[in-house]
């Protein structure tokens, strides 16, 4: 196992107590998107709320958990911090990272400190989700790395949990993955989630829906024409990226972009009687240059095929 985890190295171990139910947290409802992926969990979801339903009817086997793997920026977190406030089951939270860096020698330990937490919440709850963020870093296939690894250990020691005849299977412990990287998660650990759901960048509608959220939350002085620009010609010329890019067509894109935009209005709105108020379509222009591509070819095309529409 590494080294010694007695009681004072315990008290350091941040996973044990990576429990939280955050207000915040968004419900289904509210999200923007994710219709095919809620359509795919509704399974878990049903489980998790009516498990009286799936009780006197033989064995059952609860679901072990999800992955959600896809492109970057794509709301994989937002997702799973969703399924926890649907199922108002407790939510611990962990960056797969801390198993990596920081408190190397302690890492299985930490893997057990952490389902024997969920273990007690889930006594208490009915059941406990462990979510694990960029998990790809502890569940890198076996086969690349040495054995005996401080990683090959926790990959194994999640084995181990996952599977244990400690869980109790009437409150059981639920594991979400999320990952960037699908292909180099170990193929034992991936049959292990019952689901495996890809998280995908949104389509046109729910772009600009997304958009339309950010602009009101944000409060930023959009003019209608460059909501208009924003809405028909940078979400149409998102719409015509090519496959490779599919990344940038995912939220974090857009909030990337709507955040250089006030960055680029502020410093070119100018003083005095000649200061601007409002922000306008060249400062949008300039921000889909420096986030997505220099060549805005597509957006001049796409722009001149709108005002020929309007004649």
């Amino acid at each position: 196992m590494g080294a010694d985890c007695s009681k004072s190295n315990r008290k350091t171990n941040p996973v044990s107590e990576a429990q939280f139910i955050y207000p915040y947290f968004l419900t289904f409802d509210k999200l923007i998107g994710f219709k095919q992926e809620l359509k795919a969990v509704k399974g878990f979801i049903d489980y998790l709320k009516n498990q009286e339903n799936y009780q006197g009817i033989g064995d059952v086997e609860p679901p072990l958990g999800i992955l959600l793997y896809g492109v970057p920026g794509t709301g994989k977190t937002t997702l799973a911090r969703a399924l926890a406030k649907e199922t108002k089951l407790p939510f611990f939270e962990v960056s797969s990272s801390l198993f990596s860096q920081k408190y190397k020698g302690l890492a299985p330990q930490m893997v057990k400190d952490l389902f024997e937490a969920a273990r007690k919440e889930a006594a208490k709850n009915n059941g406990a989700i462990i979510f694990l963020d960029e998990c790809e870093t502890i569940f890198t296939n076996l086969g690349t790395l040495e054995a005996g690894s401080e990683i090959a250990n926790v990959v194994n020691q999640f084995k181990t949990e996952m599977t244990s005849f400690e869980n109790n299977p009437e409150k059981p412990i639920f594991i979400i993955g999320a990952t960037n990287h699908e292909d180099q998660i170990d193929e034992v650990i991936k049959s292990r989630f019952t689901y495996n759901i890809e998280v995908k960048p949104g389509n046109k509608v729910e772009r600009q829906q997304f958009l339309e959220f950010l602009i009101k939350k944000r409060k930023n002085p959009y003019s209608d024409e460059a909501k208009k620009y924003l809405f028909e010609v940078i979400n149409e010329a998102l719409e015509r990226l090519p496959h490779h890019q599919q990344f940038l067509k995912a939220n974090r894109t857009l909030e990337n972009i709507l955040k250089t935009t006030v960055i680029v209005f502020a410093q070119n709105r100018g003083t005095g009687e000649n200061k601007r108020n409002e922000i306008n379509q060249e400062d949008l222009k300039q921000a889909y240059q420096m986030i997505v591509s220099q060549n805005i070819e597509t957006l001049d095309q796409i722009e001149n095929q709108k005002k020929g529409e309007t004649k």
